[in-house]
């Protein structure tokens, strides 16, 4: 197991070195601390610990599970 989406490290996956990466998800480790930002500067409080989601890059199908990120997108 591995962590990170550095070509290397998907190539180890591709030859079977690797089994599988964790990626962190920079889109929702934003949108969290703008949402914590938001709600510190609006109550005077937020959250201690906050969960903003991982990526898993599995190597027995290549493919990457995401959370589910369209509901946190905003509606045009």
């Amino acid at each position: 197991m591995a962590f990170g989406n550095d070509p290397s490290i998907r190539h180890f996956i591709e030859m079977g070195i690797v089994k599988g990466s964790l990626v962190v998800n920079p889109f929702l480790m934003g949108y969290q601390a703008m949402k914590s930002l938001s709600e510190l500067c609006t109550t005077g409080y937020t959250s201690t610990s906050v969960d903003s989601g991982i990526d898993v890059l599995e190597a027995k199908n290549e493919s990457v599970r995401r959370p589910d990120r369209d509901r946190f997108r905003r509606q045009e």
